[in-house]
């Protein structure tokens, strides 16, 4: 199915789901192709592509712009916050860095031509993180990290 949304300005494909009526499915159900192959991401880049959710929601709620824009150091900030503390800022900063760089490839930000370093949210996010969810997987998110550290 193609799935677009006027409003927002982003179309997608989203995979048909195949319902079967029967127990035993037909061979042409059984190879039906994908057309997007599922990636895990890591904890560190999921983290991150919540915080960005949630930048958008609270950016979409003041209403100031349409353009939701961070700053590299806000999303460093963002990012420790909800990170368990570590004594090896380097490593910290890496795994940052390498999330971020992630969530540019698939999509989900953009850096903007700028002499700052600053990043838009692309909103396709929100056709993948339901605004819904967003408040508790980053509770889900600190209490993994509060476990973590015992």
């Amino acid at each position: 199915d193609v799935i677009i949304d006027k409003a927002e300005g982003y179309a997608y494909l989203k995979q048909q789901q195949l319902q079967t009526t029967c127990e035993e499915e037909s061979p042409e159900q059984e190879t039906a192709p994908k057309l997007i192959r599922r990636r895990p991401l890591t904890f560190h880049v999921s983290l991150l592509c919540l915080l960005l959710r949630k930048h958008l929601i609270e950016n979409d709620q003041e209403g100031e712009s349409t353009k939701a824009i961070l700053s590299r150091e806000e999303i460093d900030n963002l990012m420790k916050l909800h990170l368990k503390e570590n004594t090896n800022e380097v490593n910290t900063q890496k795994q940052i860095d390498s999330a971020v760089r992630k969530v540019i490839d698939e999509g989900f930000l953009r850096q903007m031509k700028t002499d700052q370093e600053q990043y838009e949210v692309n909103r396709i996010i929100k056709a993948f993180i339901n605004a819904d969810q967003v408040s508790e997987w980053l509770e889900r998110y600190k209490e993994y990290v509060k476990q973590s550290k015992k």
